[in-house]
Order: C-alpha cells, then structure tokens, then sequence
C-alpha cells in the first residue's frame, strides 16, 4: 500500500498581537485554506465547500461567543447600577431620618463609573449607619426614661408628649422613628420637664401632707380612728397619710400638739394625679372646717365678751376661759357653745340692768347732739317695762342709729361744741363785770383776774365770727345733702343763729363816739322791787350807770380814776352820787323834764306802759341770751374834763369836776343813728340784778324810753 502523502501543517495562531481583530482575521483565511488542503488531500470532491461549512460553523461559534460575553458585561452593569440605586436610597432615607439634609448633592457625581462610584456611596452609607446605631441607642435610653414617670404621670401623659414627635409610645415601634437632632433634644427637653413635674408634684404632695398633719393637730381629729362619713370628708386617705409619715397613729392634745405613736416603715405615696387629687379634697375640707370652727367661735367669743363685760366677768376669769379651751378641737367648741348658753341665760336674769345701761348710753348720745325733750318724749321704748330680749335689741339698735348721726354730724358738733362755749365765756365775762363789787376798795382778789379776762375777750372777738361763718356755711350744706334740717334742742339752728346775729347787728348799728361817757338810763319795769313792795305808780325804777371804754379797746373804768385799772374811788363816788338821785326819783319823778305838769307826766307814764307790753327779742336755745344794750350815750355831748383828786381829808368819793356848762349825765335819744356802743357793766339803783334777757333793748321802743336824769355838781 502506497504511503499517502504529509498533511499539511496547522498554521500557528498567536493572540500577542496587537490588534486582535486583524489578528483574527488573518488567522480564520489561514485557516481556512489549511483546511482546503486538508479535505483535498483527504480526497473530498469539493474541498472548498467543507472549508466553507466549517468556517461558517466557526463564525456561528464566534457571534454567540461575542454575544456571550455582552450579555455577561451588560449583566454586570446592571447589577452595579442597581446597587448603586439600592445605596443611594438607603442613604437618602437615613439622611431624612437623621436630620442630614445636605447628602443629597454629594450622591450625584457627573460621569462617574459605576464601580467607584458604588464604592462612595458605600462609604457614604457605613457612615450614616454608624450615626443611626447610634443615635437609636440614645433615643431609646430616652424613651425608657419617658416611660419610668409613667407610674407617675401617668401613660396618657407620656404618650401625649411622645407623639408630639410623631413617635409610638413602645421603644420596639421606635426603630423606623425620627432620629434627628432636633428630636433627640426634644426628647432630652422633655425627659427634664417631666423630671420637674414629677419633682413639683411630690413638693406638693409634701406640703399637703404637711397641711393635713398640721390640720389634725387644730381641729383634734385623730387619723387612726375612722370616721362616720369618710365619702364626705376624704378621710380615706388618713392611713396612707400615716403609713407614708411613717407613724402607727397620733395622739392629738387639748392644745392641739401632736405626738406620734409608734413608727413603722414608710411606704412613701407618689405623687401621682390620683394621689394629689385624694391630699387635696382632704385638706380642702380640713380647712373648711378650720374655718368653720374659727368662725363659730370667733362669733360665739365676740359674744361672750359683751356679755362678760355686762356681767362683770372678772378678766382674769375670761383669760382663765380662753386660755383652759385653747384650738380648734369639737371639744373647744363645745366648751365656747355651754359657756355662752350660761351667759345667755345669765343676761336674762340682768336684762334690766342691761336695758338700763343702753338707756344710759342713749340719753348720752341725745345729749351729745342737743336732742329736744319732746323729741326724747316720741321714743316709747325708753319708757317701757318690759325688759325683754326685743326692747335691748331695740336700744341696740336706736343707739347704733344715734352713733351713725352722731358721726355724720360730728364736723358741725364740734363748731357748735366751740361756739357754745365762746358764747359761755362771754356771758361769764360780762356777769363778771356786772358785779358792782368788782373795784370795791379794799376788796382783795385775783391779781391775773383782768389779764385772763382781757384774753377771753381777745379771743371771743377773734375766734366767734369765724364760728358763725364757719357754722352758716356748713349748716346749709349739711341740709341740702341730707335734705332734713339741723336741729338743736328742737329748733333749726340756722334760723337762731340768723336771729342772733340781726341781734347783734342791730345794736352795732347803734353805736357811736369813741369817747368815754358817764349816763344813767331809767327803765321802768314792771318787776316788783327785791323787797316784795312795789314802786311809786307800781313801777320798779331801775338806773343802770355805764362805765363806757374808749374806741381803741381800753377799758378804763371812769376817765376820772386816773388812769388806773385798780384806782375805784371816782367810781365810788359816781355810783354814790347816783343813787342819792335814784332815791329822789323813787318819790314819784318819772319824768324830770315835765316836772310840774301833770299832764305831760301821764303821758310820759302811758308810754311806759304801752312800752313794756312789747316782748323782747327770742333766746336761741342752749346758748346765753344776747346782752341788753345798758346806756345810750348822745353823740353831740363832750367828754368830761379830767377829773380832781379826791379830798384827802374826808376820804368820802365824789364825782369827777365838770367844766361849766357840761353835765355829768346826758338824756338819751330815741334816734337809733344817734346812739352809741352798748356797755359792758351797770349798778341796779336799787341793789337787785336783773338778768340781762329781762331787760328790752333801749334806744329801740319808741320815744320816751329814756329819762333825762341832770345831775348838779356835788360840793
């Protein structure tokens, strides 16, 4: 057999080239023309064909192969893009769970592989991981600590304030919660608070405790022992009180000291909302019942004293009482209940003295205001008799309504009170210088009597017009806002008063001169003599003599004394000189001037009479009746001379030496513009006072009022 011939050899494929598509190339055409060789030399008819079968089968190989590949590089990157999409995610939820708003711009990276770019995030990632881990670990802390005053606050509390977060209340839900900064100090914020809630209620429970042991000790309750209305007065609570104290039970004294007894362990109460709402309505009544039993005593003791004081309870005795039922104890309380009950019954067995004392007090007050006896009359229970609770409750109540007036009154009391006693030192001024002893010689007296008596007229002058303006300008006032009039001794005041003063004015109008004049006025009145025997004609013949001071206010007694206050003889002599002609006037004169004719003197007598039918002007009450007018003096008459000294030898007192032509007396004058100042003392001719009200105004009933009385010189 023939040797068949060498096949060809395998063209040597190498992939160190440079350019693996070329490469490739070359070799599938070296390839496929070895293999023509080869199925020639096998001895194929078509060798071609077979090179080309199977080089179509290798191209098949290699597309699926290129395939193969992409789909395995495409697969990669899909899974690299989703991890990134997967990372990114992650990070963008925990960024808006830890509060990191900023990661969003540093996730996107323009033109960034997908590899290094997985690799960033992931770093991203593990870091916000690491914050997560632990910023769960501190949130749940914080929420364990939320939860442990939850026995205090209670859970509604706690979860209120959780879910202001938006957060559950159990820390297993928590995971998927906010881990932010802000919520983490929010969490922090209000563990605090509750913290100084849960301080703030047990402070408060402490004081209410301390309240409600104090209270036990005032009003005597023992917390031991139980009470027979514990809904009522929340004494449920007392043992638990107790038992937190750590105190078997208090024994509770008269005083109101509390001692505890016995200890036990403190089972200490906690400050929950139950708790305090318990302490709390436990001390609200405790002090509404303190109060209760002050005020009942207090009452009761405001009534004790006023009957103790009518009574006559010995303070030592009261202070004893006071002091043997000291607190607040049901005991105190029954002991001030019996105590006033024996007052009670004791005022009824005193009740006369009692509505005596009232009475007292009232007659007092009517005194105080000027109260007329008419107006005293119309009050009937001051004269009833029968003493009973009723009449004192009625003089209780009269008296406060004169307590009332007298206050709303006491502005204008208090003038009047001043006014009243300005008029009495001036009345007592002017009876003193109406006494005709008051200069006698040798008569010895108080050597600072004219000095005081100067300064009571000093200030009667002053301070009395004041009053009276004072009084007319308040009095009206006072009327019109009470709408009733002021009252004294059951006329308006305001009305006297007006009376008084056009009194007064009146006889100011008829004043005149400011010299010092000597007259003697004659008065008829119908007023038997001292003696009981009437007067010539029935009528008393009284002569006034006027020691009239000058108009500058010196009140010397006669121009012919000297000078002297203390120098009488010259008056002496003057009121001698005048009842030597009183005494001739006794014997029938009434009228010197008609000496000698019967039917002047008739006349003259008729105008007397017709003279002293006229009342007199009317005395405002409570107050001395204005002074009488005592002399008239004529303007046109000239002073008298100086006076001569009296005679050394007979020691007897004479009337001062006239000039020729002047007289010693001068008549007076029925014009009213012609009349001088009153005066301020008179001698009654006949020895006898008469009140200064029973004498009528001279110078103002018509004519014939006065008599002229001429004097010769005295030898």
């Amino acid at each position: 057999m023939p040797a068949s011939p060498p096949a060809p050899s395998q063209p040597t494929i190498s992939i160190a080239s440079s350019d693996p598509l070329a490469h490739l190339s070359r070799t599938l055409a070296q390839h496929q023309t070895h293999l023509v060789r080869l199925y020639a030399s096998l001895g194929h008819a078509d060798p071609q064909t077979c090179a080309a079968n199977k080089i179509s089968d290798l191209h098949v190989g290699i597309l699926d192969t290129i395939e193969a590949q992409a789909k395995e590089a495409e697969k990669e990157v899909a899974q690299l893009t989703h991890a990134v999409a997967q990372l990114t995610e992650q990070i963008r939820q925990l960024s808006i769970r830890l509060g990191h708003r900023d990661l969003e711009a540093q996730l996107e990276i323009p033109a960034e592989a997908l590899v290094p770019k997985l690799q960033r995030i992931q770093n991203i990632l593990n870091d916000l991981s690491q914050t997560k881990f632990d910023r769960e670990i501190l949130v749940e802390n914080l929420l364990r600590r939320l939860e442990s005053f939850a026995p205090i606050l209670g859970d509604q509390f706690i979860q209120d304030a959780v879910t202001k977060s938006n957060q559950s209340l159990r820390i297993g839900q928590m995971f998927g919660a906010n881990l932010s900064t802000e919520y983490i100090s929010r969490l922090e914020k209000q563990s605090q608070e509750f913290e100084l809630e849960v301080s703030r209620r047990a402070q408060l429970l402490l004081e209410h405790i301390n309240e409600i042991f104090n209270l036990w000790g005032h009003l005597g309750i023992s917390p031991a022992s139980p009470s027979a209305n514990p809904t009522e007065d929340h004494s449920d609570i007392d043992p638990i009180v107790l038992a937190h104290l750590g105190f078997k039970d208090v024994a509770v004294t008269v005083n109101g000291d509390i001692k505890p007894i016995g200890h036990c362990e403190s089972v200490k109460m906690l400050p929950t909302t139950t708790n305090l709402e318990k302490v709390r309505a436990r001390q609200t009544w405790l002090d509404a019942e303190r109060q209760k039993r002050e005020e009942q005593i207090q009452t009761w003791y405001d009534e004790l004293c006023v009957l103790w004081a009518r009574l006559g309870v010995p303070e030592d005795e009261q202070e004893q009482f006071v002091e043997s039922w000291r607190g607040l104890s049901e005991q105190c309380v029954e002991g001030y209940e019996a105590e006033l009950k024996r007052m009670v019954e004791a005022k009824k067995e005193h009740m006369v003295l009692f509505v005596q004392k009232e009475r007292d007090s009232i007659i007092e007050l009517w005194d105080q205001m000027y109260v007329a006896e008419n107006e005293r009359a119309n009050v009937s229970i001051m004269y009833s008799d029968d003493y009973s609770e009723e009449l004192l409750a009625s003089h209780e109540k009269l008296k406060v309504q004169l307590l009332d007036d007298l206050s709303d009154k006491k502005v204008l009391l208090n003038l009047l009170n001043k006014y009243f006693t300005l008029l009495q030192e001036a009345h007592e001024l002017e009876v003193a210088e109406k006494d005709p002893n008051r200069y006698a010689k040798g008569k010895r007296g108080d050597p600072g009597r004219l000095l005081r008596e100067e300064k009571i007229r000093k200030r009667v002058t002053k301070e009395k017009p004041k009053l009276e303006n004072d009084l007319k300008t308040l009095i009206p006032e006072w009327e019109n806002e009470r709408g009733r009039p002021f009252m004294v001794n059951g006329s308006r005041f305001l009305e006297d008063l007006v009376i008084r003063l056009e009194q007064e004015a009146a006889l100011k109008t008829q004043a005149s001169g400011g010299h010092i004049t000597l007259c003697v006025a004659l008065q008829i009145d119908d007023t038997p003599s001292p003696t009981g025997e009437a007067t010539t004609d029935g009528k008393h013949i009284a002569a006034r003599l006027a020691c009239e001071a000058d108009a500058d206010g010196r009140d010397d007694a006669v121009e012919g004394s000297g000078g002297k206050r203390g120098d009488t003889g010259e008056c002496e002599s003057v009121r001698d000189g005048v009842r030597d002609a009183a005494s001739g006037l006794e014997g029938g004169q009434h009228n010197l001037h008609h000496d000698g004719d019967p039917a002047a003197a008739a006349e003259a007598g008729a105008a007397d009479d017709r003279r002293q039918l006229r009342p007199g002007p009317r005395p405002s009450p409570l107050r001395p009746p204005p002074p009488a007018p005592l002399s008239l003096i004529h303007p046109n008459h000239p002073p008298p001379s100086p006076p001569d000294p009296p005679h050394p030898a007979d020691g007897d007192h004479h009337l001062p030496a006239q000039s020729a032509g002047q007289s010693r007396v001068v008549s007076g004058s029925s014009d009213a513009s012609a009349l001088d100042q009153p005066v301020t003392s008179f001698i009654d001719l006949q020895d006898h006072h008469q009140p200064s009200h029973q004498h009528q105004p001279l110078g103002m009933e018509g004519p014939n009022t006065l008599e002229v009385l001429q004097l010769d010189p005295i030898p």
